[in-house]
């Protein structure tokens, strides 16, 4: 059931998001990430400095991933994903390409 309710709440979002503590030394790998990428939801996230995770969603535009404390650039981002539900649907669709290679 658990499983159900948040695969619903996921299905009524436009946009995954996640933060990870700017303190983290290592690297992290959220598995909502996963979710997002399945249900083709484009993801805007915050991560530590180092974190190669950052490179995976950039390059592949399956989201947009800054550093913890990038808030300006963090914002402009959800704006852009808030204003184009194209750019949402691209976006997203790259997720999914992504998961499935």
């Amino acid at each position: 059931m658990h499983l159900a309710v948040n695969f619903t709440i996921l299905a009524a979002s436009d946009i995954g998001l996640f933060s990870l503590s700017r303190e983290h030394s290592a690297h992290n790998f959220p598995r909502k990430i996963l979710g997002y990428l399945k249900a083709s939801k484009p993801v805007l996230g915050s991560v530590n400095a180092g974190n190669d995770l950052s490179h995976v969603i950039n390059d592949s535009n399956s989201g947009f991933f800054f550093l913890n404390g990038e808030d300006c650039l963090l914002e402009t981002a959800s704006k852009r994903l808030i204003e184009s539900a194209e750019l949402r649907e691209d976006i997203g669709d790259n997720g999914v390409t992504l998961l499935e290679r």
